[in-house]
């Protein structure tokens, strides 16, 4: 589809000093045209008080067209507004009625780890991890871009560049895919409650609506947190809410917002990097780097369960030199479906099975050198 051609910026001087960091008149245009032509105008209108601190109140005007073959008549408008001041050299944004720093997400040496989960042999899935860094500028379309390579390495040294990114000053987040040779909005960071974004650029089927926004604390600096839930033709696509972190991105990684209702795999962030320092690890997992290994590979490592068969509790014994501060277990049910996740905190771990249906299930225990897994007959 032809594009809007992306208008040049009309007046824009920054000065991070003091409270104010806008010019007076300045406005922003911004290209994010998707399944229709569109565009924002970012104005600075004025300067007003919220909550004892005095701040700049900027004009967002969003507009969409009908497609330029059939006249490129305006389809829909919206007005809304951001309230942002400086200190020193940062600059804070009003969210949830309290200001907070914003933390880009686009930038130099960020670095994201994610998982794959794709089905595997049984009820146990493949997994796999890659690794997103970005390193370098380029220009697609007239456009500015960072270049976002890939890799699934867990110590990269061979990297693909597939992606690019750009964030813009409204706090949208756009990727460029080198294989679909096609942009779309991958984050909106400035977004309201009730909104909602399409998950593909043509298909209005499939689409992400934000449900709320809180905050999190990540060493010490608050951000914000928003939960979304997946859509496809109206419907919700799972019972389990995808969230963004203002800084870190989607709970499914940097470039999977939403993918998992049309490829039919999962994605999950394990960790964030900035210029080599970890900032953020996922909560449900203990390492930056998971990946699927063989029975060959750990041969001589065994999990025991005893009783098994069992009616209302087995003990899982855990291998010698297991690392409990990296181990993890997991419960599958006999068609895959996972039923219970812990951590252990000793070399024996208790599981209670007296609520499960009479079949087979698998255990199975992550301890950073692999997976290990052994049958569970419940009677």
């Amino acid at each position: 589809m032809k594009k809007l051609t992306t208008l040049m910026i009309v007046f824009i001087s920054l000065s991070l000093q003091g409270q104010v960091w806008i010019d007076q008149g300045a406005t922003w245009h911004y290209d994010w045209s998707g399944t229709l032509p569109a565009f924002s105008k970012i104005e600075y209108i004025g300067d007003t008080v919220i909550n004892n601190k005095s701040c700049q109140q900027l004009e967002v005007r969003s507009y969409m067209f009908s497609p330029i073959e059939v006249g490129a008549e305006l389809h829909s408008e919206n007005t809304s507004y951001e309230y942002t001041y400086a200190n020193g050299d940062t600059v804070f944004y009003l969210v949830n009625d309290e200001f907070q720093e914003y933390h880009p997400l686009v930038e130099d040496g960020n670095v994201w780890n994610v998982m794959q989960e794709t089905g595997g042999p049984g009820p146990i899935p493949n997994l796999s991890t890659n690794t997103f860094a970005i390193a370098g500028d380029t220009t697609i379309n007239q456009v500015d871009y960072k270049k976002l390579y890939s890799s699934t390495q867990e110590e990269p040294t061979e990297w693909t560049l597939e992606w690019a990114i750009r964030e813009d000053m409204d706090r949208k987040v756009y990727i460029w895919s080198f294989t679909f040779m096609q942009e779309w909005l991958m984050y909106d960071f400035a977004a309201a409650v009730g909104d909602t974004f399409l998950i593909l650029p043509n298909d209005p089927d499939l689409y992400l609506v934000m449900d709320s926004i809180s905050s999190i604390d990540i060493n010490g600096s608050t951000r914000a947190k928003y939960w979304l839930t997946a859509m496809s033709g109206g419907t919700p696509y799972s019972n389990e809410p995808e969230t963004w972190i203002e800084g870190i991105g989607s709970n499914k990684g940097i470039v999977f917002s939403g993918t998992s209702v049309f490829t039919g795999a999962a994605h999950w962030l394990l960790c964030k990097w900035e210029n080599g320092e970890q900032i953020y690890m996922n909560p449900d997992y203990n390492s930056c780097y998971i990946a699927t290994v063989s029975v060959g590979e750990i041969s001589g490592r065994k999990l025991k369960l005893y009783p098994n068969p069992a009616t209302s509790l087995t003990w899982l014994q855990l291998p010698e030199n297991t690392l409990l501060a990296q181990a993890q277990i997991e419960l599958y049910s006999p068609t895959g479906r996972l039923l219970y996740k812990a951590r252990p905190t000793n070399q024996f771990h208790k599981l209670e099975v007296a609520h499960l249906p009479k079949g087979l299930y698998l255990v199975r225990l992550w301890d950073r050198k692999g997976w290990l897994t052994e049958k569970l007959a419940v009677r």
